[in-house]
């Protein structure tokens, strides 16, 4: 938390330095540890959350809060140094949700039959080795360090010593690509080991492939938690159906949206959903948007995409929306319709 104040301040300090000191036409700013601290401490603040504590809420509880007001408190500093007539767009590229468990996908392709592994006793052993070195290492070292003294504390090491350390911790998983037909490497998908595409691929186009997603796709859908018999995916789509473009060939293949209160791993594991220990909270596809300028109507609630956030400050600019960009302008949220300044 003491990084994620004195960070956040000082990013503070410089968007208003140059919001102050240059002429500019368009300002953007991110601040992006909202995500973070929601991610980390979500469950000192939900007390329905499997590992909330209450001892620990004492001094944790606000802390979702405090930072939020901290943020506020900065936007409000922004906001001072404009005028009445300057647009001002708050947006987030997601929501927040609490997560109480993970979902392993690589784990359940294998036990599906879609995954095979080399040698997957020493694989598990290793995987087992890397995360021991994370959290005692890195995690663990963390809890007493700054950022900026953690660094300083690793070059401590010879380079050898640190390049040996990285290699155990990021070593890969070894596919047996000759019996592996679909497998996990991106967030919340899943890639067909296509012939002609994948590096290894044995899977055909054409009729193979969209019978191998069907399955996959009715597979996960029906997948449910041991414990308590919920559901845990509540949407597959294949990539066609949310990309459009002269590169989707290259996408994933699966893409996975959970229900509330499961996440994403492409891990693997003895169970299929296992408890998170370090996240608590995790994304959610429901973001923010708030619109605020000189015919902006008051009050009105918006139902719009983050892919339209570019096309509405570009008409606001005056300038030609290129014609293969995506989104559309975003004219409910002005009077009479029209978004121009």
């Amino acid at each position: 938390l003491k990084d994620l104040y004195y960070t956040t301040k000082k990013r503070g300090e410089a968007i208003t330095y140059l919001m102050d000191k240059f002429d500019w036409d368009v300002f953007f700013a991110v601040i992006w540890y909202t995500d973070q601290v929601q991610h980390f401490f979500w469950k000192y603040m939900d007390t329905t959350h499997p590992q909330y504590s209450k001892k620990k809420a004492e001094k944790y509880g606000n802390a979702i809060l405090d930072y939020y007001q901290l943020v506020d408190g900065i936007i409000g500093d922004m906001l001072r140094l404009i005028d009445n007539e300057t647009f001002v767009i708050i947006m987030s590229d997601h929501g927040a949700v609490p997560l109480h468990k993970v979902f392993n996908v690589n784990q359940w392709l294998m036990e599906e039959g879609f995954l095979e592994l080399k040698n997957v006793g020493s694989n598990l052993a290793s995987k087992k080795r890397r995360i021991k070195n994370y959290f005692f290492n890195g995690h663990r070292l963390r809890r007493f360090l700054t950022v900026t003294k953690l660094g300083k504390f690793r070059k401590r090491f010879p380079k050898k010593i640190r390049e040996k350390w990285y290699q155990k911790l990021h070593a890969p998983v070894e596919f047996d690509w000759e019996k592996t037909r679909a497998f996990s490497q991106d967030i919340q998908s899943i890639r067909i080991n296509l012939k002609g595409r994948e590096k290894h691929g044995i899977v055909n186009k054409g009729q193979e492939y969209e019978n191998l997603r069907n399955r996959i796709s009715d597979g996960l859908l029906k997948a449910k938690d041991p414990e308590n018999n919920e559901k845990i995916i509540r949407k597959v789509y294949k990539k066609e159906e949310l990309y459009v473009g002269p590169h989707v060939e290259k996408f994933p293949d699966l893409i996975i949206l959970f229900n509330r209160t499961y996440g994403f791993s492409n891990g693997f594991g003895k169970k299929i959903v296992t408890s998170t220990k370090l996240w608590s909270g995790d994304h959610d596809e429901n973001g923010i948007l708030i619109i605020n300028g000189p015919n902006v109507k008051k009050g009105k609630i918006l139902e719009s995409n983050i892919v339209d956030i570019t096309p509405t400050i570009l008409n606001l600019m005056d300038i030609q929306i290129p014609e293969d960009m995506d989104g559309t302008v975003i004219t409910s949220a002005f009077d009479n319709d029209s978004p121009s300044p």
